[in-house]
């Protein structure tokens, strides 16, 4: 997606997001939505509950996306529907997010 951060792309892409990650797939190799309705699927992406960008400042979004708690196993139509459900591929989620980002900026280096 193209509005997510620079901040946003270096934590998901670090060494440490992707060992995190491995570990939450490894400790729950099945997807938890679809456990909920009593199906066994195996999970293949990791969903942060309270989402990265959320973050007004780059120690929140770092606190949140190396949370081990703010974690869930989903495999890919569960987490695309997550999604769907929090509006968060739409234009007021791109307004948001550009919102988001500008305050980081401003408390990065203006404040």
């Amino acid at each position: 997606m193209s509005s997510r951060s620079k901040d946003y792309r270096r934590l998901i892409t670090s060494k440490r997001w992707r060992e995190l990650r491995a570990i939450k797939i490894a400790r729950n190799p099945l997807c938890e939505d679809c456990l909920l309705d009593d199906r066994a699927t195996l999970a293949t992406e990791v969903h942060h509950i309270v989402p990265i960008e959320s973050a007004h400042s780059i120690s929140e979004m770092e606190r949140l996306a190396f949370d081990y708690t703010n974690l869930r196993s989903l495999c890919e139509k569960c987490h695309q529907k997550t999604h769907e459900r929090m509006h968060s591929r739409g234009k007021e989620s791109a307004k948001a997010s550009s919102e988001r980002e500008t305050k980081r900026f401003i408390s990065k280096y203006l404040d």
